[in-house]
């Protein structure tokens, strides 16, 4: 009889691993993932605050999308979408700024990070709000979707 229960037990084991359930082990090397991420956006939206009031509104003219429901790791192909058109905004208002090599090295690293993060999975497709953000609220919302994260990891 306990047997059989045993033998569950490990079918059971065997299916949640073979289909990418978190262990303790990923869930580590996910929070040390996100932390960077975290740390490149916040670098990202610190700039775009440190613009001149002329550039930053010239700036909030730009909008970007954002996806219904943010919750989890596979929307993070959501901010992917979206990391070139944030680039172009950014290298357009900092044309002519020494910080151009630290905003192309952080982009640099949020789109290797978040290739990481979510993964291989190609059929998700991401279903964006209706309305749109400004590159403030962009960040800001996807700040908060990683610290949404790790607390979740944690």
């Amino acid at each position: 009889m306990y047997k059989l229960q045993f033998l569950s037990c490990i079918a059971l084991t065997l299916a949640l691993v073979a289909n990418s359930a978190p262990t303790l082990s990923s869930t580590k090397d996910t929070k040390k993932q996100l932390e960077p991420l975290l740390l490149d956006l916040q670098f990202l939206l610190k700039e775009v605050n440190n613009y001149e009031n002329l550039k930053l509104s010239r700036m909030l003219t730009f909008k970007f999308y954002m996806p219904k429901k943010a919750t989890e790791l596979k929307h993070l192909q959501c901010l992917m979408e979206e990391l070139k058109p944030l680039e172009e905004v950014l290298n357009l208002a900092q044309s002519k700024n020494s910080h151009l090599t630290n905003i192309k090295d952080s982009m640099n690293n949020i789109n290797l990070t978040v290739s990481e993060l979510k993964g291989s999975e190609t059929g998700f497709t991401c279903e964006y709000d209706d309305e749109t953000v400004t590159v403030v609220e962009f960040l800001n919302k996807w700040i908060t979707f990683c610290q949404s994260i790790y607390s979740t990891l944690t």
